[in-house]
């Protein structure tokens, strides 16, 4: 009897080391992902440079507006506005619309982090204009460093090309039969 209650004591015994093992082993997984991860911080370098390939863009595109400015709207005003319902903003002749997000992540200020280009002449993203060969500007973006990616969420009966620069993502869309750009989108990604 006495050997039967030691036997089960060192099962015991052993099962409890091996919970405390494996509860060590999930705890020190979760601190390897948060440092891995940064715990949860920006990276302040892909930030900055995105903020950098901004106001290179801004300058050198006609957007209709400035991609990544800051909303104008004060914390009051802008607790109307949510994920689903965004802040936006339009030009005048309703050719291009924007909304703000907050970037980065959901702690980071309001800034305009989606331009959609749908109509309208003068308005282009590095001289690449709705009407253009899709081939033509998929060139121009990897000249300018960004790379082509598969496309998430493409439109119902459009072909969609997505190329990323740091958190910058270009969209440029065409329908099905055919090449030339019907729609060119400016995202961030917000993480």
């Amino acid at each position: 009897m006495r050997e039967l209650s030691l036997h089960c004591q060192g099962q015991n015994k052993g099962r409890q080391q091996m919970r405390s093992s494996t509860y060590a082993l999930g705890c020190l997984s979760i601190i390897v992902a948060l440092v891995l991860t940064g715990c949860g911080r920006t990276d302040m370098k892909a930030y900055q440079q995105t903020l950098d390939e901004a106001e290179f863009m801004n300058s050198s595109s006609d957007l209709g507006m400035q991609y990544l400015q800051a909303s104008r709207l004060t914390p009051e005003q802008a607790r109307q506005f949510n994920d689903d319902q965004p802040e936006l903003e339009l030009t005048e002749d309703g050719s291009v619309v924007g909304y703000y997000f907050p970037y980065p992540k959901l702690d980071g200020d309001r800034l305009l982090t989606q331009v959609v280009i749908r109509g309208g002449d003068e308005y282009h993203v590095f001289g690449i204009h709705l009407g253009d060969d899709v081939e033509t500007a998929a060139s121009i973006l990897e000249q300018r460093g960004y790379q082509e990616v598969e496309s998430t969420m493409p439109l119902t009966g459009t072909e969609t090309r997505e190329f990323h620069k740091y958190d910058v993502i270009i969209k440029l869309v065409t329908k099905n039969d055919s090449f030339k750009i019907t729609l060119n989108q400016v995202l961030t990604n917000t993480h």
